[in-house]
């Protein structure tokens, strides 16, 4: 093997390092957005958020279950909105000046979590998320996808979405009240 050759193979050698090592990165990391909302810090993975609005006049909804507290208008489609803290059940004081609605994209519908500050985006290892206990501040295990070493919960979006209590029927009832 000449000069040339080696050269060209010690270069390759290290072209695959170090996108292995980028791609290991990225596969540790997670982005997130942290908020408040009601007074508590958390989470959601930025993959699971599609995007972030200011909270306009929205309508609010007679007969629905406490935590739905309306829907409002976005380019066109119905945004329901719902109390993150009511959801899942914590004791809260009203809606305490929430300025900013989350919007989580479902295949069939939309839903805002109204909260009152974006902290910031973060970018964090998927070693220093705490796996959830058996409840995080009295929040149901399924909801949480673990806790951030500064104590914010991560919330699991998909459970949010899933929940049979979001979906209304044809005759405005949800899973909660039948």
């Amino acid at each position: 093997m000449d000069a040339g050759e080696d050269i060209l193979k010690r270069r390759a050698d290290e072209l695959r390092t170090s996108e292995t090592t980028e791609a290991h990165r990225r596969e540790t990391l997670v982005d997130l957005i942290s908020f408040l909302a009601g007074g508590n810090r958390y989470a959601l993975a930025v993959r699971e958020v599609q995007e972030i609005q200011p909270l306009t006049d929205f309508t609010t909804i007679p007969c629905t279950p406490p935590f739905l507290i309306g829907a409002m208008n976005l380019r066109g489609n119905i945004l329901t909105l719902i109390n993150l803290q009511s959801f899942l059940g914590i004791p809260q004081e009203g809606l305490q000046d929430v300025r900013k609605v989350i919007v989580l994209h479902h295949d069939l519908y939309l839903i805002g979590i109204v909260v009152r500050d974006i902290f910031d985006l973060a970018r964090v290892p998927k070693q220093n998320i705490i796996p959830p206990l058996s409840s995080e501040g009295g929040i149901d295990v399924r909801y949480v996808r673990g806790l951030l070493p500064d104590l914010t919960v991560l919330i699991k979006a998909s459970a949010i979405l899933e929940d049979p209590r979001i979906v209304l029927d044809d005759e405005g009832v949800t899973a909660l009240n039948t």
